[in-house]
């Protein structure tokens, strides 16, 4: 599900974090014969995608001009392609008419336009989505060391 979410929207990778947590905390039960279908249902997802996005610009990943290996006569220019991720990168930080200035300023000035513009339960679940991994870790502590307790 993980590798589709992907193929859908780019800024689901940190959903593929959560494969390697599945596979730490169950690392005695997995082997190679258990992940063989998870890695080639998702082989299937991806290179279609990927073999798309270098038909259509020339790009493997596009707008994302970090990964320039391919050549091609049909390559979408490294400009355009700069311009596009500067645009959605500026929008997404600050939609209005400074959008572009946003795409090149750092966190610290991005950052603080963004959260004005939030509404009160976007940043109360903005909040407890950046809290949870931390509470996350804290109550597998807690679990272990309640086990331990236990067993002396």
């Amino acid at each position: 599900m993980s590798v589709y979410i992907i193929t859908v929207k780019l800024s689901a990778i940190p959903v593929l974090l959560l494969l390697p947590a599945i596979l730490f905390e169950n690392r005695k039960k997995i082997n190679i014969k258990s992940l063989s279908p998870i890695l080639l249902i998702s082989l299937l997802i991806l290179i279609p995608w990927l073999l798309r996005n270098i038909v259509l610009t020339g790009w493997l990943l596009y707008p994302f001009p970090g990964i320039n290996i391919f050549s091609f006569d049909w390559k979408v220019p490294i400009s355009d392609v700069q311009s596009l991720k500067d645009q959605i990168t500026g929008w997404g930080r600050n939609p209005g008419p400074n959008f572009l200035e946003s795409a090149k300023a750092g966190l610290s000035q991005w950052f603080p336009i963004w959260w004005t513009a939030q509404s009160e339960f976007k940043k109360i679940i903005f909040l407890i989505l950046s809290l949870s991994p931390f509470i996350v870790l804290i109550l597998k502590f807690f679990q272990k060391t309640i086990k331990t307790i236990k067993t002396f």
